[in-house]
C-alpha cells in the first residue's frame, strides 16, 4: 500500500512538472511572437518615419537654397513644379520634361472650329466608363510612402472631359480621302520616316501643336481627356481610313486611330495612357455639308485593352519605367442625331441636338442603298485597316510564290493565332502551332495575394511559372 501511494504521489508530482512547462513553453511563444511583432512595427515605423523625414528635409533645403525675394513667385512655383525630387536643382531628366513644354503651348480649348449660320449642326455625345482596376497586374491602392502617387490622376479619372460637344459637318472635311477609291485604305495622319524610326522621350506633358487639318481629331479625342497626342510615340501610329461604300453623294467611311493620353502634370511623373486602338464609322456627304453618321470606340471584345506606362523614382533617385495592362469597358462618341441645317431649324451654335433612339438610327442606316460591286462586310474593311497598319501581314499573305508559298504559310498560321498586345508561339517546322501563350494570360493575376504567395514559397514569380509551364507543355506535346 505504501509502494502504490508513493506512485500516486510521484504520478502527480510529475504531471505538474509537465503542465508547468508546457505553460511555460506557451507563455514562451507568446513572449517571442509579441516582441517579434514589436520588433516588426518598430522597424516599418522607423523606415518610413525616415522617408518622410528625408522628404521634409529635401523641402526645408529647397526653400533655404535660394532667397525668396529676389524671384518672383510664378517663377518660385514653377521651379518647385518640375523639382521633383525637392532637391532645390533641376536634372537634366527633370528640365527635359519643362523644356517639352517650351513649343508646346496649346491646351485642347485652344482649338477653335468656328460654327457658322449656314453650317449644318451636329452634336457629338462622349460615354465614358473608367478603367477596372482589378484588370491591372499591380496593387494600385498601394502608394510608396513618401512618395507621390504616379496613379493618382489616372484613378481621378471616372467622367469624360468633354460629355458633349457641339461641331459643323464641314469640321469632318479630313476623314475623306483626296480621290476616293472604294476599298482602298488611306492615310489621314501619317507619321513621318523620323517619327517612326526615332525614339520620342516619354518625359513630356503637353502634347505638341497640330495642324489645321488634324484639329477635328484632337478635338474629338480632348473629349475624353484634355492632353490626347493624336500621334502614338511608338508604331502603329496615326490615323488611316477607307472608304467602304457609296450612296450618291454620301460616303461610307470606316476609320482606324492610334493615339494616347498623357494623364499627370508636374510634380507627378508622367502616365502614358495608351488605347489598343480606337476604330470608328461616319457616313458624310463628299463635300461634307452634311453629316449623317459618327461613332469612335474603344473595341472592348478582348479582356485587356489598354497599355500603360509611367516614370516613377522608387527604388532610386533616377526615374524608372513601370508597365502595365488593364480593361476599360467604355470610352464611345456617337453622334446625337444626323446634322440639321441651321437656318432652316433657326438653331443657334450652342443649341445642343436631342438624341434619336437607337432603332431610329439603325432604321436610317439601313435605308442606304450602297453602291459598289463588292460589298465589304464590317469585319473586313477593319481587316483592311489593320493590314495597312501592319503591311508585312500584306506581303506575306500575298506572297504565295513556290519557293516561299511554305514560309508564308507558316508565317500566316502564326499571324492567325496572334492576339494584342503579345503572343509567345511554338510551331513545328510545317507551321503548326502547339503552343502559345499571351501576355494578356502571363500577367492576369486572380488577386495580388496570389502574386505575393507564389513569390514566397519558392521565390519565383508567377508570370515565369506560368511561362516555364507554356514551355514545358510544348515540350511534352512534341514527345
Amino acid at each position: 500500500m505504501n509502494d502504490l501511494r508513493q506512485r500516486r504521489k510521484e504520478d502527480q508530482s510529475f504531471k505538474s512538472t509537465e503542465q508547468q512547462a508546457r505553460a511555460s513553453k506557451t507563455s514562451t511563444f507568446y513572449i517571442s511572437a509579441r516582441y517579434v511583432l514589436i520588433f516588426s512595427l518598430v522597424l516599418i515605423s522607423s523606415v518610413a518615419l525616415f522617408t518622410v523625414l528625408n522628404k521634409f528635409k529635401f523641402y526645408f533645403n529647397n526653400e533655404n537654397s535660394f532667397d525668396e525675394q529676389y524671384y518672383p513667385s510664378e517663377t518660385i512655383h514653377l521651379f518647385r513644379k518640375y523639382d521633383r525630387n525637392y532637391d532645390g536643382h533641376l536634372s537634366l531628366d527633370e528640365f527635359e520634361a519643362l523644356a517639352s513644354q517650351f513649343n508646346n503651348k496649346k491646351q485642347s480649348t485652344d482649338y477653335i472650329q468656328p460654327i457658322l449660320g449656314s453650317d449644318q449642326l451636329v452634336t457629338i455625345n462622349a460615354f465614358f466608363q473608367p478603367l477596372n482596376f482589378s484588370t491591372m497586374s499591380q496593387n494600385v491602392r498601394h502608394a510608396y510612402l513618401g512618395n507621390l502617387d504616379e496613379l493618382y490622376s489616372l484613378k481621378l479619372w471616372t467622367q469624360p472631359f468633354i460629355p458633349r460637344l457641339n461641331f459643323a459637318a464641314r469640321h469632318f472635311k479630313s476623314f475623306i480621302p483626296k480621290r476616293i477609291e472604294i476599298g482602298k485604305p488611306y492615310w489621314i495622319i501619317e507619321a513621318t520616316k523620323q517619327q517612326r524610326e526615332e525614339h520620342i522621350s516619354a518625359n513630356r506633358y503637353y502634347p505638341p501643336d497640330v495642324e489645321d487639318d488634324q484639329v477635328i481629331f484632337h478635338r474629338l479625342l480632348s473629349m475624353f481627356h484634355v492632353r490626347p497626342f493624336i500621334l502614338s510615340r511608338f508604331p502603329p501610329q496615326g490615323t488611316a481610313a477607307v472608304v467602304r461604300a457609296r450612296y450618291g453623294p454620301f460616303l461610307d467611311i470606316y476609320f482606324r486611330i492610334h493615339a494616347e493620353y498623357q494623364l499627370n502634370t508636374p510634380p507627378y511623373h508622367p502616365f502614358w495612357f495608351t488605347p489598343g486602338q480606337l476604330q470608328g464609322r461616319l457616313i458624310i456627304r463628299e463635300d461634307a455639308s452634311e453629316l449623317t453618321y459618327f461613332h469612335m470606340y474603344l473595341p472592348t471584345e478582348k479582356r485587356l485593352n489598354i497599355d500603360m506606362e509611367w516614370l516613377t523614382n522608387v527604388g532610386g533617385s533616377a526615374p524608372s519605367m513601370e508597365v502595365d495592362i488593364g480593361y476599360m469597358p467604355q470610352m464611345e462618341l456617337r453622334s446625337a442625331a444626323p446634322s440639321i441645317d441651321m437656318n432652316e431649324t433657326k438653331t443657334s451654335s450652342e443649341h445642343f441636338v436631342s438624341a434619336v433612339t437607337d432603332e431610329m438610327y439603325e432604321k436610317l442606316l439601313k435605308s442606304f442603298n450602297w453602291m459598289t460591286d463588292e460589298f465589304l462586310d464590317e469585319k473586313s474593311t477593319y481587316d483592311l485597316l489593320e493590314r495597312f497598319f501592319y503591311p508585312f501581314k500584306e506581303a506575306i499573305i500575298s506572297n504565295q510564290t513556290n519557293e516561299t508559298i511554305q514560309d508564308s504559310q507558316r508565317a500566316k498560321q502564326a499571324l492567325d493565332n496572334y492576339a494584342f498586345p503579345v503572343e509567345s508561339i511554338i510551331q513545328q517546322p510545317d507551321g503548326t502551332v502547339i503552343a502559345k501563350i499571351n501576355a494578356n494570360d502571363l500577367l492576369n493575376f486572380e488577386s495580388t495575394s496570389e502574386q505575393f504567395l507564389n513569390i514566397i514559397s519558392d521565390g519565383t514569380d508567377l508570370p515565369t511559372k506560368r511561362y516555364i509551364h507554356f514551355l514545358e507543355q510544348a515540350v511534352n506535346r512534341q514527345n
